[in-house]
């Protein structure tokens, strides 16, 4: 599966329908949507994964803006094409079971995106987690409309800072995806509950994995590591990122 360089994830944060209790929308998001997707991956073998981060109850996190989150869910879902996505995305079994269920305000935030480079920093602790916390980062493009990708040069470059910092932490391990959402969002997300989503506008997505709240909080709660995370490539805008922290659950992994 690494090697397909057509496979895709559709990156998506929510935040609960107004009024809705930490329970109602806890159930609506790891139950009720959780089991449509996994019977939609039984269904279709162009899902390969799907990734729950539950950001309730919040951590103690300042850092990448999440003190002021709003955001309750993020979901990570693994595609074998863009093609594949939208081909799902236009059935009529999707708009009369996944499509109708709405749990989340239209007013999403979303990447489509594909791996550009990893670090596993603990292969054996994060394998030997049965549940892991992760920290889900996006970051814009400096300019909103610019439709450039982050270049190999950058992705290295964000790499080499993630090393120097992750490295004798409690940082499993940490992932960097470069955002590639077609020209026209619109176009493929038509008649879906994510056509009001801000896409297009992000340059990365990053993904921190730790054992634990406590390790995260502890490894975000260090002043000059925060500094360094905030120094991202001119084309990015660190300042503004949107960050989803919580529990990660997998639910489908083929």
């Amino acid at each position: 599966m690494a090697n397909n360089p057509k496979i895709i994830q559709m990156c998506v944060a929510g935040q609960r329908k107004k009024g809705w209790s930490d329970e109602q929308f806890v159930h609506e998001f790891t139950v009720v949507h959780a089991e449509i997707t996994k019977a939609t991956a039984q269904k279709t073998s162009a899902l390969l994964g799907y990734r729950q981060i539950l950001a309730i109850p919040r951590p103690k996190i300042s850092a990448l803006n999440l003190s002021q989150s709003t955001w309750d869910s993020q979901a990570v879902l693994t595609w074998s094409s863009i093609e594949e996505l939208s081909s799902l995305l236009k059935s009529e079994g999707y708009r009369a079971n996944a499509g109708n269920h709405v749990f989340t305000e239209p007013n999403i935030v979303g990447s489509i995106c594909q791996v550009a480079g990893e670090i596993m920093f603990d292969p054996v602790g994060y394998s030997s987690q049965e549940s892991r916390f992760m920290v889900f980062v996006y970051i814009p493009r400096a300019t909103r409309s610019s439709r450039e990708r982050v270049t190999e040069e950058e992705v290295a470059q964000r790499l080499d800072s993630i090393r120097r910092i992750g490295a004798g932490t409690g940082l499993l391990r940490y992932v960097i995806n470069r955002d590639v959402t077609p020209s026209d969002p619109g176009q493929l997300f038509d008649g879906t509950p994510f056509i009001n989503g801000e896409w297009g506008v992000m340059g990365v997505t990053e993904q921190y994995w730790f054992k634990g709240k406590d390790t995260a909080e502890a490894f975000f709660a260090d002043e000059a590591r925060v500094e360094t995370l905030a120094e991202v490539p001119s084309s990015l805008d660190s300042e503004s990122c949107v960050a989803v922290a919580g529990e990660e659950t997998v639910l489908v992994s083929k």
